[in-house]
């Protein structure tokens, strides 16, 4: 998400504009269309592939000079484009990080640079902070609503509650503890000029998250989202993208603070 906003298409235009062109063009699952002389992100046509979540992040300045020549199309047919064309298609997707090893996961690469053996366990307690056990996995190996790998069998099962990054310690709770109906975010891109600061939306909380009801309330740089219905594991950190109420059009982001 950030690669994309700070890295990729920020180089990508400014070497467009080096090089007197008009417009730049990726691979990305995604269309941007026009409305009354605004750009906006939407799905693509193939839904299983659609990235507009991952490109949301760029601003409405960018849309402009930016193209997306698969967003008519769904993966299989432009698999079928490119056999016919002579290319190769047997090779394998990449769904990972670029910058990670076949095998590798984000914590595993993190852990390359963490010398301090104290950062490399974490603690295990309860939401009043009681202690239960120690793991031997630092605490940025695990995410709010994750119920595997923490070490806690019988009975009912526990998730991932809350990181609590400074004491090395991560709480956990009984599953109806992990549904929420609000969160804020923060750093808004918006590519609409609201006229109210209230209004009614379909917001996704993380990419395979499925779009959700909700009541947006603006206020600056930061908007507090209410669902219709609890959902599971809001995490501080991820990004969230509202969309209008058909949930085709990327209306902005945020990144959800608490």
């Amino acid at each position: 998400v950030v690669c994309n906003e700070e890295v990729k298409f920020e180089m990508l235009i400014k070497k467009m504009k080096e090089l007197e062109f008009d417009f730049v063009a990726t691979g990305h699952y995604a269309k941007i269309k026009k409305i009354n002389e605004e750009f906006y992100l939407t799905e693509a046509k193939d839904k299983k592939k659609t990235q507009e979540y991952f490109l949301a992040r760029l601003s409405k300045d960018k849309l402009k000079y930016i193209k997306f020549p698969l967003g008519n199309l769904t993966k299989e047919e432009v698999r079928k484009i490119a056999k016919n064309a002579g290319f190769n298609i047997e090779k394998k997707e990449s769904q990972e990080v670029c910058f990670l090893k076949e095998t590798q996961s984000p914590s595993d690469f993190i852990l390359k640079f963490v010398s301090n053996d104290n950062l490399k366990k974490c603690t295990v307690c309860d939401i009043y902070g009681n202690e239960i056990k120690t793991l031997d996995k630092p605490f940025f190996c695990y995410t709010i609503g994750q119920r595997k790998g923490i070490g806690i069998g019988g009975g009912k099962p526990f998730y991932v509650y809350k990181i609590l990054p400074k004491e090395k310690k991560i709480l956990i709770a009984e599953e109806n503890k992990i549904y929420s109906n609000k969160c804020e975010i923060e750093k808004l891109n918006l590519y609409k000029k609201f006229k109210k600061n209230i209004f009614m939306a379909k917001v996704k909380i993380r990419y395979l998250h499925k779009k959700a009801d909700a009541k947006i309330f603006l206020n600056g740089d930061i908007a507090e989202i209410e669902f219709k219905q609890k959902q599971f594991a809001i995490t501080p950190g991820q990004l969230a993208v509202i969309y209008d109420i058909r949930g085709k059009t990327v209306l902005g982001s945020g990144f959800i603070k608490n």
